[in-house]
């Protein structure tokens, strides 16, 4: 592949691009911390997006309000909840850090 990615007679240059783009991404696999510094560089711009944008100021809540009859039977509950708003200030705490952080590594679990 690395004679494949330097000769620019015979190759196109568009497979050349992708030989060089996997060469830079991942040293054609042959290079484990190349993959995991990807790996992490991934991890941390999504735990910063998540900090930034995903991650609600406050839970949301939810309250359960019901009637329960004096002779039993059916008991009839209504959820009510507040929607998530996104915090304009201190988006970037160790609480919220500590909520991204756990999102991000969940994610991989999920993914790997």
């Amino acid at each position: 592949m690395e004679m494949r990615r330097h000769d620019k007679t015979s190759t196109p240059r568009a497979e050349r691009g992708l030989l060089h783009g996997y060469w830079l991404l991942s040293g054609y696999g042959l290079r484990a911390s190349r993959a995991l510094v990807w790996l992490a560089i991934a991890m941390l711009t999504t735990i910063l997006l998540l900090m930034a944008f995903g991650i609600p100021r406050h839970s949301p809540k939810q309250e359960a309000t019901g009637t329960v009859h004096a002779g039993g039977g059916r008991v009839t509950f209504t959820l009510d909840r507040d929607d998530p708003q996104n915090p304009t200030i201190d988006r970037f705490t160790g609480k919220r850090f500590e909520k991204a952080l756990n999102g991000a590594v969940t994610l991989a679990d999920r993914v790997g």
